[in-house]
């Protein structure tokens, strides 16, 4: 409940940070209680991005929660190595650095090739899974931002169109997320986190 209350309180570009301070509170509580969950760590995973984009939308860099993020996902990764929403969650945070270090015109490349990678883990364990096959088309889509036209942008659109094309014959309601995924990089866009563990 709390992350939606985030989520939908950043997309109207208003401050979350009371909603996400007792969503993160109450998460580490649940660890302190049950610290093999797997699903604690892959929530808390999705409230330290929400906690990212509220730190960009006050002008801070997102990147030491993005950290934490990352951290709480290997952790569930650890509990679950066969779970394809931990790898999606890994996938999701490397997006989010990536989008972040483009935004600011830094070098995104090892985030890229990290998110990637981790996508394909996650379609390798599920290769249905709509919300894996649009952020995997939407890293590729990035990629294809930092190489000049004669170094493959266009076959790497392609690909991600792809990608795009098959998330969407499975779940239509991600249309709107991807139009605006399709929008030039801007850091840390609300629409690139996805739903917790669950909700696909």
């Amino acid at each position: 409940v709390r992350w939606l209350a985030a989520r939908d309180l950043l997309q109207q570009r208003r401050d979350a940070q009371e909603p996400l301070g007792q969503g993160l509170q109450a998460i580490r509580k649940s660890i302190d209680i049950s610290a093999n969950s797997t699903d604690s760590y892959l929530l808390q995973v999705q409230l330290l991005i929400l906690a990212a984009q509220s730190a960009a939308q006050h002008g801070s860099s997102p990147l030491p929660t993005l950290s934490q993020a990352h951290k709480a996902a290997v952790r569930a990764r650890t509990l679950n190595a066969k779970s394809p929403l931990v790898y999606l969650s890994l996938g999701t945070i490397a997006l989010a650095a990536a989008d972040w270090q483009l935004a600011h015109h830094q070098p995104a490349e090892r985030d890229l090739a990290e998110g990637l990678a981790a996508l394909d883990q996650t379609l390798s364990l599920n290769p249905t899974l709509a919300p894996a096959l649009a952020t995997k088309g939407v890293l590729l889509l990035r990629r294809a931002l930092t190489r000049p036209a004669s170094a493959g942008r266009a076959q790497l659109e392609k690909q991600a169109q792809s990608y795009f094309s098959q998330a969407l014959e499975r779940n239509p309601l991600l249309r709107r997320e991807l139009d605006l995924r399709m929008a030039p990089a801007q850091p840390l866009s609300v629409a690139k986190s996805p739903a917790p563990a669950g909700r696909h």
